[in-house]
Formats: structure tokens, C-alpha cells, sequence
């Protein structure tokens, strides 16, 4: 999800500059698709390549803020047990963070819910039935809950666009969603995303 926001996530970096006009910014945009927390985690301290670009270790940045998505929509395979590793895994990571940028802020972000009627239409190699559909969302979901539930236990600033996509019937509303894969963005639901970041950084005041 993140990954798909572009280089340099140009309407976060926009909307910062509209929010902060007396202040630079340089974002990095760390997302890798289809990737579980676990090479996430790995990201933090090791260099890695993606896309035919070398990428330094997060650490090796001294990055002034640290926005962590929560990789729900990559669920390990292996059902309860894989919600129980992730959970681990966020603490895991989050430890990992303050360890390696200590003093950093770090927003947890939680991103758009998805639907479990159109999940995946016409993304390329992927073909749901709709029991396949309900039974993927429900797992996706599961795990961004989990994420906005470590975020409020460890009172860690919270970017929740997931509850505000979410229609009243509890499915994602798909005005968020890409119409051609109908699992990323749409281009309301990155300014969905970006106002929560954008939010929560006025809110919790981290950047002065």
C-alpha cells in the first residue's frame, strides 16, 4: 500500500508543504510490495534493492519521523497462528525502531479498509472466488484491527484511515478503492490516507 504511493510519496510531501509552508521536506518511501512485517523488519537495519534501486538501511537515515504502515494486506498464510506471529512482529519492529532511531517519533498507520465483494477484481494473476474474497478480507481485516489495537495498547500516534473507509455495513467502501485491481488506492483514497497522516502529525504536534 505504502509502495503505491510513489517516490518521495508526493501527496503526503505536498500536503505538508501546504500544512508546514515554512518548512523543506524530503520524504522516503520505504514500501515493498506484496511483502509480509518480516522484510519490513529487515529493512530497518540492512540495505536492500527494489525495483533496480538501492535502498540504505532505514536506520542509516536519520529519519526525523518514521511512518509505519501496518502490512495487513500481506497476512502471513498459516491463519490464527499467523495472527498471533504478527502481533509479535509489531512489537518486534517497533522495538527494533527505537532501538536503531532513538528520540524518533513514529505515527502507526493503518490503511484503508478493503471490500469483500470486488477484493482483487482485476488484479493481474489473481482470481477470487466469492467465498475466496469474504474469506481474504476478513483476514486482512483482522490484522489491521490488530494494528490500530498495538497502536492504542502502546499509545503510539495513530493515522486510522481504515475506520474511515469503512462503509456502515463494515466493508470497505469502494470510492477508496482502485478501480482496476480494487485493492490499492484510488485517488480519494490516497487523500483519505494522507489527511490522516497529515492529522495526526498536527494533532501529536511532531513537527515544530
Amino acid at each position: 500500500m505504502i509502495d503505491t504511493l510513489g517516490s518521495g510519496a508526493p501527496d503526503i510531501t505536498s500536503g505538508l508543504t501546504e500544512f508546514f509552508p515554512n518548512d523543506s521536506f524530503t520524504l522516503l518511501n520505504y514500501g515493498v510490495g506484496a511483502t509480509t512485517i518480516d522484510y519490513g523488519i529487515t529493512r530497518i537495519t540492512q540495505p536492500y534493492s527494489y525495483l533496480g534501486k538501492e535502498i540504505p538501511a532505514l536506520m542509516s537515515t536519520h529519519a526525523d519521523l518514521v511512518v509505519v504502515e501496518s502490512f495487513g494486506y500481506n497476512p502471513y498464510p498459516d491463519g490464527v497462528n499467523g495472527l498471533v506471529r504478527y502481533k509479535k512482529q509489531l512489537t518486534k519492529l517497533m522495538s527494533l525502531l527505537t532501538t536503531t532511531l532513538p528520540g524518533t517519533p513514529i505515527i502507526m498507520a493503518v490503511t484503508i479498509a478493503p471490500n469483500s465483494k470486488i477484493f482483487a477484481d482485476g488484479a493481474p494473476g489473481i482470481s477470487f472466488s466469492p467465498g475466496e474474497k469474504l474469506d481474504r478480507v476478513e483476514v486482512i481485516q483482522q490484522y489491521l484491527k490488530a494494528a490500530l489495537q498495538f497502536a492504542k495498547d502502546y499509545r503510539l500516534p495513530l493515522a486510522d484511515a481504515y475506520t474511515a473507509s469503512l462503509t456502515s455495513s463494515g466493508d470497505g467502501d469502494p470510492m477508496y478503492i482502485n478501480t482496476t485491481d480494487h485493492i490499492h488506492y484510488s485517488a480519494i483514497g490516497r487523500m483519505l490516507f494522507t489527511q490522516k497522516i497529515l492529522e495526526t502529525i498536527e494533532s501529536n504536534h511532531l513537527i515544530q
